[in-house]
């Protein structure tokens, strides 16, 4: 087996991705094509997403063979920070009722707001 294929498979075992040996076995074919370069830039990009937890489940780290074959180039970006109690107290003990009226007056004032910019661009 080749030796650049050790870190690839420790990075994914490491990673909490559910994994078997029949998936290595199966992104071993894939791996096998690729020159050096290739390889490495596949194990910089996994070990990137993982270090900086781009996944924010490890369900969805794609299976080997499709990392190796295409995920590996898609450009991911960090999961937005949950909205929390402590950055919006008046989260606590809110009414499904309230949260509900208030989620359509924000979506009402979006559409003004849109409604409006459309009028002062059409009146340009």
């Amino acid at each position: 087996m080749d030796e650049s294929y050790c870190p690839f498979v420790e990075l994914y075992r490491g990673s909490g991705k559910p994994v078997i040996n029949e998936d290595f076995a199966d992104a071993w074919w894939q791996w096998k094509l690729l020159d050096f370069e290739q390889k490495r830039m596949r194990i910089d990009r996994l070990k990137s997403n993982l270090d900086n937890q781009l996944y924010s489940d490890p369900t969805y780290i794609p299976m080997p063979r499709k990392f190796i074959e295409r995920e590996w180039k898609r450009e991911l970006r960090p999961q937005p920070k949950a909205r929390t109690v402590e950055h919006e107290p008046e989260l606590v003990n809110i009414d499904p009722a309230e949260a509900a009226r208030r989620s359509v007056i924000e979506y009402q004032q979006f559409i003004r707001d849109r409604d409006r910019d459309r009028k002062q661009q059409a009146a340009s």
